[in-house]
């Protein structure tokens, strides 16, 4: 039997006997917070042994058992398009984080877990009111679980909590939230022969647009050409006359000394 610091059981398990070994043998991973813990062994009569071996959690804001984070005024502040690593632990139910959206966009979660439960991981406003929550998957081929998970952000502070999915043990995780403008649409295109115009649908505080127009629904690269903008409308020349072309836009957001794109949006045809 496993206990924290106020005697409170948190796991107990039976040894099996293995007949391989000749005794009764276990191996168990346990995480946990730095604090104090006991161990109990009870049963049938004859000597035993065990060892423990400690591996760091490596977290970048540390719990203890009596500096935890467990509710929303403890959340560690953290920044976006950072790498953060921490544990859910036995004696451990959830951990907060607090982050700062700049612009209106989206925002990607991307999150691992190292052994142990799967874990569950919520956005919440900043009333504690969950908005969205995502789960990890576990990947028997890599031996780890992985996702990346997209939520549409207006400009603000906002919670994220993440916990076991399943009452048990815990697990090691890391993630890292990466911030992207809003994406847009090809609203309008008008061709004359080797001329044409593009009407991007446009979107509330970019920076400006980027537009790629192809002979290839692939974009393939060498039959590509961008194009930069700061406003949504676009002329293009030097069309082929008789070519199909293809075009898609993304936005560009300039914040803090660092520039942001999003993810390109629906691809237009344009016809001769």
């Amino acid at each position: 039997d496993l206990y924290n610091h106020e005697y409170e059981r948190l796991y107990d398990r039976y040894i099996q006997y293995d007949g391989n070994r000749g005794c009764r043998y276990r191996k168990e991973d346990w995480y946990l917070r730095a604090g104090t813990y006991y161990i109990r062994f009870t049963g049938a009569e004859g000597s035993y042994s065990f060892s423990l071996q400690f591996e760091s959690a490596k977290e970048d804001f540390p719990e203890s058992q009596t500096h935890p984070n467990e509710i929303l005024s403890q959340a560690a502040d953290i920044n976006v398009d950072t790498k953060y690593a921490g544990l859910i632990g036995l004696d451990d139910e959830q951990d907060f984080y607090i982050f700062h959206m700049p612009f209106s966009g989206q925002i990607n979660l991307s999150h691992y877990r190292y052994g142990g439960n799967s874990m569950k991981y919520s956005i919440l406003d900043m009333e504690g009111n969950e908005l969205e929550h995502f789960y990890d998957e576990y990947d028997s081929n890599k031996g780890y679980a992985h996702s990346v998970d997209t939520y549409s952000l207006e400009p603000g502070d906002y919670y994220l909590k993440i916990n076991r999915r399943y009452s048990g043990d815990g697990a090691f995780y890391n993630f890292t939230i990466n911030i992207k403008p809003n994406s847009c649409q090809i609203a309008q295109t008008k061709r004359n022969k080797s001329k044409a115009s593009v009407k991007i649908e446009k979107q509330a505080g970019v920076t400006g647009y980027i537009l790629q127009y192809s002979t290839t629904r692939e974009f393939t690269k060498g039959l590509t050409k961008t194009k930069k903008s700061k406003s949504p409308n676009i002329k293009l020349t030097g069309l082929k006359k008789s070519q199909v072309y293809y075009v898609r836009a993304k936005t560009v957001k300039q914040w803090n000394g660092k520039i942001y794109y999003s993810e390109y949006g629906g691809i237009s045809t344009m016809y001769y």
